[in-house]
């Protein structure tokens, strides 16, 4: 779990370190229909399909991350808050994966 906030941190600092851009409405629209197909999903890590939601989102690249980042869990010792909200937040890291060209196997700690 500590990768994972490292992993978060640092690419919330380097969101930051980018030109300040405030989310479109565009952005905060296809983040929306992510977490909406997300909240839909009955299984971890959405390995085996590229879901639309997660490539329009990247498309947006490094200014829409830090809506992505308010997406993951903020206290990893609240397990039960952690767990309703598993498939958003897996989908947020995957994203976020495919944004900085990191291995999405990097963001599988959420499994």
């Amino acid at each position: 779990m500590t990768r994972l906030f490292a992993c978060a941190a640092a690419i919330l600092a380097l969101s930051q370190a980018a030109p300040a851009s405030k989310p479109t409405a565009a952005m905060r629209a296809d983040v929306d229909r992510l977490v909406a197909r997300a909240t839909e999903l009955r299984t971890l890590w959405p390995w085996k399909a590229a879901y639309p939601e997660i490539d329009r989102v990247a498309r947006h690249s490094k200014a829409v991350a830090p809506l992505l980042v308010t997406l993951l869990a903020h206290d990893p010792d609240d397990f039960e808050a952690e767990m309703r909200g598993w498939p958003v937040q897996q989908n947020a890291a995957l994203a976020l994966c495919r944004i900085y060209k990191v291995s999405e196997e990097c963001g599988h700690v959420y499994c």
